[in-house]
């Protein structure tokens, strides 16, 4: 199945979930019609870019549609009051899009683990997963601490250097 098809496809099946979503989050059915119809245009106008191995075509739509909803606020210089005002607002959506997210840097960082050679790749883990100081890392790995945090950043070095060149961000 082509970008193209894929689109049309998202859209039918999606539109009305993603119409709801936007008007949850600004109250106003008119703008949120206009705002969806806007981010669908952008989507397909950018249907190039779009690379389906960094992000699922949800995923992508939600980030777009959400930076035009952080837009929507800043212009109208209600974002100080947003946090406050929304919370009850932003509900399941908001979870559904960060676990799809968070589901993806996961999948990402697990990639970018089988990169690194074997020791940078338990510093790591030990580190960040496990949460053992250098110390307790160069004990682990019979290592001078020294080593420990030399091969971590280097390790962490070559894995921001793989997100950087797959072109992946990593927010939140």
């Amino acid at each position: 199945m082509g970008k193209r098809d894929l689109f049309e496809k998202y859209y039918q099946e999606n539109y009305l979930q993603v119409l709801r979503y936007v008007i949850k989050k600004i109250g106003n059915i008119e703008s949120a019609e206009d705002m969806v119809m806007e981010v669908f245009v952008v989507c397909y106008q950018k249907l190039d870019e779009f690379d389906e191995s960094k992000a699922s075509f949800a995923t992508w739509l939600y980030v777009i549609l959400n930076n035009r909803i952080k837009n929507y606020y800043r212009d109208r210089k209600i974002g100080e009051n947003l946090q406050d005002n929304d919370a009850e607002a932003e509900g399941h959506e908001d979870e559904c899009v960060s676990a799809m997210y968070l589901d993806e840097m996961r999948v990402h960082l697990a990639k970018a683990l089988e990169t690194l050679p074997e020791i940078q790749r338990k510093i790591v883990i030990y580190k960040y997963f496990k949460e053992k100081s250098s110390v307790e890392i160069a004990e682990l790995l019979e290592m001078s601490s020294g080593n420990a945090r030399v091969q971590l950043t280097r390790g962490l070095k070559r894995l921001k250097d793989y997100f950087d060149e797959k072109g992946i961000q990593w927010e939140m």
